[in-house]
């Protein structure tokens, strides 16, 4: 069967996998129904977001930032000249991540002149390298998700106790942590990590009413801490409280993160034009510079968008890509229906827990407000990237192992759903 790509989707994978009847069992896939009132109220954030723009072909999205091109460096000579032929008016703005960025004076096509740019027949030398600034977002925030919003528990979680983890140190890159994290949940994370002002994660659009993806950082911090109770963790802004962020937000944080970290949990991502890998994402990524000790393992999450598409800087090579699993009463752990799959992917694992959140509202449209008393339970492959960090963890605990071992060792492990990576236990 010739499958387009890109468009493959959960229970073809389950078929091509000899694994059809489990196809048959779940449930239709939450990622083509029809979007709930949480990823409605982000689509409305995005669309009023100047900054933002969206390219919305099916199976070709993607969301960039207007006026910018993003050039490699070696090639900004020749693509400056042909966009000032064209008839642009352009200057150089601020670079990062090795890549230069062109600024436009006034609103244009950013696809069709990277289109242009990327024609072959436009050279007589090799085709530049450049690509749009996109926008990236955290998971669960993209285009297609399920559209789960955190759910609040009336009962406090206990914190896992033990010596896992000791010695080791995760920079999470995401909404920051909670200013009260420490003094809300003490046993959680008292001792566990040490934020500078610009590492807090600000809540609240005014009183108590929390952004969309508000204490998303936390709850990720809640997820290692819960796996791996003696790790440390060194939080960083990526993204806006709403989950919004772009490749410089990205690799802004990566560039601020403890050099001695042995992981680096991104459960953040984007969708890329023509599907191309990110090339700041790559190069900041490369960026993070090992001790003699530590080389640290970079862990991302493949997204929620029920899609075999890449996702960057999952898909790129030498970062886990990790998708996510539930628990069926039946047949045991199987893939959820809203979690991205392909061979780009690395290891599954589970995406549902409870955990230490935040305090404070979220406003559903025309319904009573969901009240958050420092405790939730949330799904997605965000949170399964921290729980395969403590499992990574757990092995260089246990047997002595690096973390570069720990993370190859689960990388080989069993197999089961085609295009979902290893199981992580």
């Amino acid at each position: 069967m010739r499958i387009e790509p890109g468009r493959l989707r959960r229970r073809t994978v389950f078929a091509a996998g000899g694994a059809a009847a489990l196809g048959a069992l779940l449930r239709p896939g939450r990622a083509i129904a029809a979007p709930g009132w949480y990823e409605q109220a982000f689509q409305s954030v995005v669309a009023a977001d100047p900054n933002i723009r969206a390219h919305l072909t099916p199976g070709q999205e993607f969301w960039y930032r207007p006026r910018q091109l993003l050039v490699a460096p070696a090639d900004l000579g020749r693509v400056m000249a042909r966009l000032t032929n064209l008839g642009y008016v352009v200057a150089t703005g601020a670079p990062f991540a090795g890549v230069a960025r062109v600024m436009f004076r006034v609103n244009v096509d950013i696809k069709a002149i990277v289109d242009d740019l990327r024609n072959r027949a436009n050279w007589a030398a090799s085709v530049p390298v450049v690509q749009p600034h996109h926008v990236v977002v955290g998971y669960p925030n993209i285009m297609g998700n399920p559209g789960d919003a955190p759910a609040s528990l009336a009962v406090s979680v206990a914190p896992a106790t033990g010596s896992t983890g000791s010695g080791q140190l995760v920079g999470i890159c995401d909404t920051g942590i909670w200013a009260d994290a420490t003094k809300r949940h003490p046993l959680w994370f008292a001792g566990s990590y040490a934020a500078a002002p610009a590492d807090i994660d600000e809540l609240y659009q005014g009183n108590s009413t929390l952004a969309l993806q508000a204490g998303h950082g936390t709850f990720i911090a809640g997820v290692l801490r819960r796996t791996a109770p003696s790790i440390m963790f060194d939080p960083a802004v990526a993204l806006t409280p709403h989950g919004i962020g772009d490749e410089a937000s990205v690799a802004a944080a990566l560039a601020s993160l403890n050099p001695t970290v042995s992981y680096v949990n991104l459960s953040l991502g984007c969708y890329t034009m023509g599907n191309v890998p990110s090339l700041p994402l790559a190069n900041a990524i490369a960026s993070l510079a090992p001790t003699p000790s530590v080389t640290p393992v970079v862990v991302a999450a493949a997204g929620n968008a029920g899609s075999a598409r890449p996702t960057w800087p999952a898909a790129l090579p030498g970062v886990v890509a990790v998708a996510a699993l539930r628990t069926d009463a039946l047949l045991g752990q199987v893939p959820t229906e809203y979690s991205n799959f392909g061979p780009w992917v690395d290891l599954c694992a589970i995406g549902g827990h409870q955990g230490p959140y935040v305090t404070g509202l979220l406003a559903p449209p025309d319904q009573k407000p969901l009240s958050f008393d420092g405790f939730a339970t949330w799904h997605g492959t965000s949170f399964a990237v921290p729980y395969a960090i403590g499992r990574m963890a757990k092995l260089v605990t246990n047997l002595g192992i690096s973390p570069q071992a720990a993370a190859a060792s689960l990388c080989v492990g069993p197999k089961p759903y085609a295009g979902y990576g290893a199981i992580v236990p």
